[in-house]
């Protein structure tokens, strides 16, 4: 996946999903996300409690975000023009994440 595809959208929450042990905070669904070439991102609705951070591809596959003080990597599962699905593995807990961009 490359990083021009993230970049210089908005994407907008589809569906934010968990399966397994654990507590799930959903977020909005109102929540907005966009990605910038210098390694920002930003959000319209708290994600963890915070709006913003940085982020980066740590291969092809790997979204690695800076969500307040922890690094987060999750597995992208598709990256188009306009989905975005990455998911992340945490203790007993799987949480999948579907974005939309226009």
């Amino acid at each position: 996946y490359k990083a021009e595809s993230l970049v210089d959208k908005v994407w907008t929450i589809k569906s934010d999903e968990m399966s397994g042990l654990g507590v799930h905070t959903s977020l909005a669904p109102t929540t907005e996300l966009q990605f910038s070439l210098d390694g920002t991102w930003k959000s319209t609705q708290p994600i963890r409690e915070v709006t913003q951070g940085t982020w980066k591809l740590a291969n092809e596959r790997t979204l690695v975000m800076l969500i307040g003080d922890e690094e987060v990597r999750y597995l992208i599962l598709q990256l188009t023009d306009t989905d975005l699905q990455y998911r992340l593995k945490k203790n007993a807990a799987t949480y999948t994440y579907a974005w939309a961009s226009n």
